[in-house]
């Protein structure tokens, strides 16, 4: 489908086939019905947790495996911060915005 910049419209230059569709372009008509940011939002959200197929299989579950290694790391440097001997909430804020920063830097 191809989405004119300055007309509100669609063109399907595909022809319709069974089987899997790997494009949809209902977030773009649901843009242009006006419909709620916040669905929008949430719908591209929702996509790209769906964009594993089933011929991407063994690269999704790669993927998986990388991001799920991502997130036991991070959890566990967070655990190993010294929460627990700080008394001071603000000083527990700026502890844990330093470890953060140093993770984007």
């Amino acid at each position: 489908a191809h989405k004119s910049d300055n007309a509100q419209q669609l063109t399907f230059l595909y022809e319709i086939m069974d089987g899997p569709c790997l494009e949809s372009f209902g977030i773009q008509v649901a843009e242009m019905a006006h419909c709620p940011q916040s669905m929008i939002e949430n719908a591209k959200r929702k996509a790209k947790e769906l964009e594993c197929f089933d011929y991407k299989f063994r690269s999704c579950e790669k993927n998986k495996k990388l991001k799920k290694d991502k997130e036991e790391k991070f959890m566990s440097e967070f655990q190993s911060l010294p929460l627990k001997n700080v008394v001071s909430p603000e000083e527990k804020v700026r502890l844990v915005k330093s470890w953060l920063g140093n993770l984007i830097d």
